[in-house]
């Protein structure tokens, strides 16, 4: 039997852009296109730097972008780059490969 732990929260996220800056997904410049998408940027967006998305969330309702392979109960995910899931809560860690 699986043991279900806390949830997952955007600090638990890291991910890079091109701009080659590392970052945790709480420090993005985030875009709600709707109740179904939400688009997180790279922080330097905020200083008018990078303009690409870094990860979109959408919900299955929503036609999938291309490239968008990674589902999970109900949301779909399109990430350019891989994603870091740490979490110290649960002492582990995983990695999200890149949907570009």
């Amino acid at each position: 039997m699986r043991k279900e732990g806390p949830p997952i929260e955007e600090g638990d996220l890291w991910t890079a852009c091109r701009c080659g800056r590392l970052f945790r997904l709480d420090e993005c410049w985030v875009e709600d296109a709707d109740e179904q998408q939400t688009v997180y940027y790279c922080p330097s967006r905020k200083r008018g730097g990078c303009v690409d998305p870094v990860l979109i969330v959408s919900g299955n309702e929503r036609t999938p972008q291309p490239g968008a392979v990674s589902s999970f109960g109900g949301w779909v995910i399109r990430n350019p780059f891989e994603v870091i899931i740490f979490t110290r809560r649960r002492n582990s860690w995983s990695i999200l490969p890149a949907n570009p």
